[in-house]
């Protein structure tokens, strides 16, 4: 069985990584892993995304990079065979097809692709610092109409603001604020 922890690094940027097509985009890492115990060498890049959980709430969830595709090594003794009849792979077009033959990744486009995956799954903003706020952190508010009230940080928002949980009238409401309204506790 082969594995990417297995490899060195500088092996896995020379590979020729061909585009395999699922059919199911929920089981993206179970098919993965069914290509990986039949000896294929399996990439599939994550990345953290809004999933809509139910009355107006969204969570973050860590999801595959690109949905309904996995990116395979190619073997030199075994074929596609084996590939083409995983659980999880299409049974027709398996492989994603440019013209005359199999489409690979261009040069350069894995190193691209995984320094892309390393800086959305860092905790860390684009400047190297840790987020001011976590999940579940204490803060202050500023300014706004809850000025000079504590809150507990709910779900971070791509939009530059924070969902909070506040005890408003004896129960627990969520409210957002913008980032510049809140201070670190």
């Amino acid at each position: 069985m082969v594995d990417a922890s297995t490899i060195l690094r500088e092996d896995l940027r020379t590979q020729r990584w061909h585009i395999a097509l699922t059919e199911d985009t929920r089981h993206d890492l179970e098919t993965a892993e069914a290509l990986r115990d039949r000896g294929y060498l399996v990439y599939n890049p994550r990345c953290p995304k809004r999933v809509y959980w139910g009355r107006n709430r969204y969570v973050r969830r860590v999801k595959s990079m690109f949905p309904g595709y996995l990116f395979v090594d190619s073997p030199i003794a075994q074929g596609w065979r084996r590939l083409e009849t995983c659980p999880g792979i299409r049974t027709t077009h398996s492989l994603m097809q440019n013209g005359n033959g199999y489409a690979t990744l261009p040069d350069g486009a894995y190193e691209e692709i995984r320094r892309t995956e390393i800086s959305l799954m860092s905790p860390h903003d684009s400047k190297g610092a840790l987020p001011r706020f976590q999940p579940g952190s204490e803060v202050f508010i500023n300014k706004g109409p809850f000025a000079g009230y504590f809150a507990r940080v709910g779900d971070l928002d791509d939009d530059d603001a924070v969902a909070l949980l506040m005890s408003i009238f004896g129960r627990e409401s969520r409210v957002k604020a913008p980032v510049e309204h809140l201070a670190a506790m």
